[in-house]
């Protein structure tokens, strides 16, 4: 067994996470709250925050104490960024569903009926357009990724995304304009 145990079968690397937690709680805790308010949230920062340095005990264990106290915030921080960034995300997308619940006798008749056409327009010229343009229309537009995300899905050049958001946008605009043309 290549792990020290002790009499209750308790491994080195508990007893030295166990006492982690209890010594830099506070300062995970303090760390935490300056990114998120609700104490929820910051238990399950500090909660993915330990459970990113699990995987470092060996590294963690040979380290100064105010080293470690500067990694553990290190860690604690990114987590808490990271966390902050999903839930916008997952927030921009509860908006979206939201607004897209409004009763459509809320709008002006008229505005409902160009909404309308112009849905039906876009269902139209959705099966024409190139497998490329689709996805980032919808990834943009429909499921609010990021240009990253977008340039992840697709394996391109982050920098690229734009123009090819823009071009995408150009070539529906054009062929649901020649739609609207040929009624």
């Amino acid at each position: 067994m290549s792990r020290k145990e002790y009499k209750d079968g308790i491994s080195a690397e508990k007893l030295f996470m166990h006492s982690l937690y209890n010594e830099f709680i506070g300062l995970m805790v303090m760390t935490a709250k300056k990114y998120e308010s609700d104490p929820d949230e910051v238990d399950d920062i500090i909660q993915d925050s330990l459970l990113k340095l699990i995987p470092k005990i060996s590294i963690l264990q040979g380290l100064e104490r105010c080293i470690l106290a500067a990694y553990i915030v290190s860690t604690v921080r990114n987590t808490a960024i990271n966390h902050v960034k999903k839930k916008h995300i997952t927030m921009k997308h509860h908006v979206k569903e939201e607004i897209s619940d409004i009763p459509e006798d809320a709008l002006p008749l008229d505005e409902l009926l160009i909404l309308r056409e112009k849905k039906n327009c876009l269902m139209q010229i959705w099966a024409i357009l190139p497998e490329d343009d689709r996805i980032l229309l919808e990834g943009k537009y429909i499921l609010g990724y990021t240009d990253t995300d977008l340039a992840n899905e697709l394996k391109i050049n982050p920098n690229s995304i734009r123009m090819k958001l823009t071009r995408a946008r150009r070539k529906a605009f054009n062929l649901m304009t020649n739609i609207e043309g040929d009624r």
